[in-house]
């Protein structure tokens, strides 16, 4: 049996030094074509951002709030959270604020050092189309803007843009309008970047590269599912692990998403390995606490090449870890 890397965290590290350059990981895929040109998007490690647009936000004092997700039919869980912040003194706000703040750098440094699933939040608000997690984060033009600019310096790259069903606007979710001109406006923005859904399950590497097309942009909302262009997570995504706060239960979650994988070798599996706190399970105190998630890489390392593990999204302190991990368990397999 052989294994990933039969190394701890020291060997990480080690290997992180290796691969830190950027000018190795921005074009990771087209460096390893030879490897990954047969292989199906499904039988890729693929490092991946959560909610990737959030950046920036700490010591920013002219954040807004996303009405959308402050509504009662449309309410998300980071403004349930922000609702215990307000009305618990024990967590101050620039805690919340750095809870928030899930990724260090924005989408042209994650791209640029290796990231290729962004998860993104969209928020219409002021006739304009924002990024947001309880506070608006960067437009979505501007979001597009790195994209396509990284697109152009590295035709090689393929990259999935996943928008789930976290799509608002100022009076709650987006109505079917909302939604059909937000599909128009990607689709005018990206063009033949975007990659037809059709035959999805036989689409390898080399497909791709033999097109256009570099983005694989994925929904939940059945409304965008609907167009070509869009893969209906619902359908695409059979294993799709659930987030937890603390290391114990992340590293519990991802043995239990492997030992179903078997069954789901079709399909994505996205597989989380960031903080996500939950109010209705996690004590508003546990936000302070020190999280040990050196751990996950540690677990990781120890499995097998043939482990099934497919996306892998994480958020700031560990995403370059996750990206040169990634990188190394590709160019190895």
């Amino acid at each position: 049996m052989r294994y990933f890397r039969n190394v701890t965290l020291a060997g990480i590290a080690g290997i992180i030094s290796a691969c830190s350059s950027s000018s190795f990981n921005s074009s990771w895929m087209a460096d390893n074509t030879s490897k990954l040109a047969p292989k199906k998007i499904n039988q890729v490690l693929i490092p991946g951002s959560h909610f990737s647009n959030a950046y920036n936000l700490t010591n920013n004092p002219n954040l807004s709030v996303c009405i959308g997700e402050t509504l009662p039919d449309s309410l998300s869980t980071n403004a349930k959270i922000a609702k215990l912040v307000s009305e618990n003194d024990a967590i101050p706000q620039n805690d919340f604020t750095t809870y928030l703040n899930t990724q260090n750098d924005d989408i042209s440094e994650q791209l640029e050092n290796g990231i290729r699933y962004l998860e993104l939040q969209i928020c219409l608000q002021n006739e304009t189309y924002y990024t947001s997690n309880y506070y608006l984060t960067a437009d979505l033009n501007s979001i597009i803007k790195q994209i396509k600019a990284f697109i152009a310096d590295n035709s090689e790259e393929i990259i999935f843009i996943d928008l789930d069903n976290n799509l608002r606007n100022e009076t709650g979710y987006m109505s079917e309008n909302d939604l059909n001109n937000l599909h128009n406006y990607l689709q005018m923005a990206f063009g033949s970047y975007l990659t037809p859904k059709q035959d999805w399950q036989q689409l390898t590497f080399k497909k791709l590269w033999k097109s256009k097309h570099r983005i694989i942009l994925m929904s939940s909302n059945p409304v965008l599912a609907r167009y070509y262009d869009v893969l209906n997570k619902n359908e695409v995504v059979t294993s799709n692990g659930i987030a937890y706060y603390t290391t114990i239960k992340k590293l519990t979650e991802i043995q239990e998403q492997l030992s179903l994988a078997s069954d789901n070798q079709n399909s994505l599996m996205i597989t989380p390995i960031y903080n996500w706190f939950d109010p209705e399970r996690n004590s508003i105190t546990q936000m302070e606490t020190l999280n040990n998630d050196h751990l996950i890489f540690d677990y990781l390392s120890t499995l097998p090449e043939s482990t099934p593990l497919n996306i892998l999204v994480g958020d700031r302190d560990y995403t370059n870890q996750l990206a040169n991990y990634t990188i190394q368990v590709n160019s190895q397999r």
